[in-house]
């Protein structure tokens, strides 16, 4: 399905990024790298493609190829520590030890703060204040405190 939406439209950066994906949890991974190639050549600022395809590029060796690639997604995105990481990688390769060591310091000073927690989201702050973990839990939870609710009332003669 995916290829015959790429075939209808090639500039379909995201088609070919899941493309990409798929290909890659395949084995395929020529096939991979072609359709990751394709996904920043049909639209150069589409950031998903690119862990992949650095990725990709820097095992097939050409280390100045993944250190423009990761260069290109670091402008793109300054968050992305995936990229940064395969960029070090790349750079350890190419034999940049320098080049690499920054690499690796800021990934380093990006890091959270030992004992940082996650923040949750909003349905998650909901469950964990009715003091179950899923919403399943608590709609049992208080459907059955209602219950002992309801027959509380009943027997004190409340309604």
């Amino acid at each position: 399905m995916l290829e015959s939406a790429v075939k209808e439209y090639p500039k379909y950066a995201a088609a070919w990024n899941m493309l990409g994906d798929m290909r890659m949890q395949l084995g395929l991974q020529d096939q991979a790298l072609a359709a990751y190639e394709n996904a920043v050549s049909a639209d150069p600022q589409f950031i998903l493609p690119y862990p992949g395809l650095l990725r990709l590029v820097a095992a097939t060796g050409d280390m100045e190829r993944a250190a423009a690639i990761g260069k290109k997604a670091l402008e793109l995105n300054p968050n992305m520590d995936d990229v940064r990481f395969y960029m070090c990688a790349a750079q350890l390769r190419a034999g940049q030890n320098e080049n690499a060591a920054a690499t690796a310091s800021q990934m380093i000073e990006r890091a959270p703060p030992r004992g940082f927690r996650r923040p949750i989201s909003f349905g998650e702050r909901r469950w964990r204040t009715c003091g179950s973990s899923s919403p399943r839990q608590r709609t049992s939870a208080s459907s059955s405190s209602s219950t002992r609710t309801l027959r509380q009332r009943r027997r004190s003669g409340r309604r």
